[in-house]
């Protein structure tokens, strides 16, 4: 037999443990994700062919007046610098496979991983400048 009064009580301190705990879970991956976070850049800066390509791609897309928007790396990077991590792996693929959303940043530029991406390492992708040959007039896009 249920008593109204008490099971009420119980449900709401139920559910203020259950909130409580929750919030401290969103804290906890909140401070995983920013170390994983961390720690990735420090990988990808500390790789030098993924330095190297990602700086030629930056210079030529500045030398073309282009700002880099994003940066997708191949999942074959993705699970070599994973195993550099100490998060579990179950986190990392559920959260991070194909561009679902970034793995870190580097100078302001989301990194992504990519399944479409192959033959390379890292692609630095950068805004396009579209330009009209009707009337010569240019639009920058994204």
């Amino acid at each position: 037999m249920k008593i109204p009064i008490l099971s009420n009580l119980f449900d709401r301190l139920v559910k203020k443990r259950l909130q409580e705990f929750c919030n401290v879970q969103d804290a906890l991956r909140e401070v995983m994700l920013q170390k994983f976070f961390d720690k990735v850049r420090d990988i990808i800066l500390k790789d030098d062919v993924l330095f190297d390509a990602m700086a030629k791609q930056r210079v030529l897309l500045l030398k073309q007046n282009r700002k880099p928007i994003a940066i997708f790396i191949s999942e074959k990077v993705f699970e070599n610098i994973l195993s550099k991590t100490s998060i579990p792996q179950p986190f990392h693929k559920q959260f991070f496979r194909d561009g679902k959303i970034p793995i870190t940043d580097i100078a302001k530029t989301s990194v992504y991983v990519s399944s479409v991406l192959t033959d390379a390492p890292l692609i630095v992708v950068g805004s396009i400048v579209w330009r009209s040959f009707n009337n010569e007039s240019e639009v920058q896009n994204g």
